[in-house]
């Protein structure tokens, strides 16, 4: 009886087609491991072996599937080729997750940016953190004097601090204008009915409020919150302070990216790096031309297990 899947064409493609690029799409269940496992094999008994398997790369999520991959293909290849001196080629291999994998790029190239060749994990931060925001004394740099009063007079500088720790890898918006003016004019002219009255009236009276205390300058102001009114208000009461909230939005992400970069600069100097550094400076040594020239010269054959649990970022290393 033939048991085999109905689809084994395509997987025999995907296991001995090894210069081609495959994507893979299937649930789980159903022998992708395997497929993995037998497609590194066929390229270990190949007639490229010595020349493919000490560049060949096997990412996977965790550590733990990474080791069981490898030692499901290590046995096989000893099954099948019988020949030791492969199985010392194809520990050379790299299996690992995208993390481990960019820390070798980094021990390997960091040096051609200045990148500590002995980096330690960092794995819980917030002392760190805590150290270097004691020693900052300067926040929003990268905006200018007028820029930083209008968004420190909206937005608290301890929330923009706290970003600072989440946004060293995000980019910052190109081009930050100056702090838009406020069409309130649809707002006070809305005219209420019956039923909206009251909450139009008293959304009316806070805009008149806050807008007299954004013109008399000085005190902290955050953006006035209004929940009366009916839809229709509320509409015209978004649509009027929406440019203000993309421009602390953006204005706020450029000090926090600054921030961020200037932390990472701070943890690197004292030899710690988090997870979410391997993945940022592996990146950076990419993007530099002659230090990513350098890398892709390695000529990497790249197998990612679950794509889908990989970021953008991750996906630009690899690819």
């Amino acid at each position: 009886m033939n048991t085999k899947p109905t689809d084994q064409k395509i997987r025999d493609r995907f296991i001995t087609e090894v210069e081609a690029n495959f994507s893979v799409v299937a649930p789980a269940g159903v022998g992708k491991t395997a497929a993995i496992v037998e497609r590194v094999i066929h390229i270990a008994t190949g007639p490229h072996a010595t020349e493919w398997l000490p560049r060949l790369v096997v990412v996977t999520y965790t550590n733990r599937a990474a080791n069981e991959m490898r030692q499901r293909a290590r046995n096989e290849i000893l099954k099948r080729a019988n020949n030791p001196g492969m199985v010392a080629h194809f520990n050379r291999a790299f299996f690992g997750t995208i993390h481990s994998f960019c820390l070798h790029l980094l021990r390997g190239h960091g040096h051609h940016l200045g990148i500590p060749s002995q980096l330690e994990l960092l794995q819980d931060d917030e002392s760190l953190w805590l150290e270097f925001v004691r020693q900052t004394v300067e926040v929003g740099a990268p905006l200018s004097p007028d820029q930083q009063r209008n968004l420190f007079r909206h937005v608290r500088m301890l929330d923009v601090i706290k970003l600072g720790r989440l946004a060293q890898n995000q980019h910052a918006p190109p081009g930050l204008r100056d702090f838009p003016a406020m069409n309130s004019k649809p707002v006070l002219d809305c005219p209420p009915n019956s039923r909206s009255k009251g909450g139009v009236e008293n959304g009316q009276q806070l805009l008149r409020d806050w807008l007299s205390a954004l013109d008399s300058g000085g005190e902290f102001l955050p953006l006035p919150s209004c929940k009366g009114g009916g839809g229709t208000f509320q509409e015209l009461w978004r649509e009027a302070f929406a440019p203000i909230r993309r421009w602390l939005n953006d204005a706020s992400l450029c000090v926090a990216r600054e921030l961020g970069a200037h932390y990472r600069r701070y943890r690197m100097a004292q030899g710690f790096v988090t997870y979410d550094d391997q993945i940022s400076l592996a990146s950076d040594l990419l993007r530099d031309p002659e230090t990513g020239r350098r890398i892709r010269e390695e000529n990497f054959r790249v197998i990612l297990d679950e794509a889908q649990d990989t970021d953008a970022l991750q996906f630009h290393v690899l690819t």
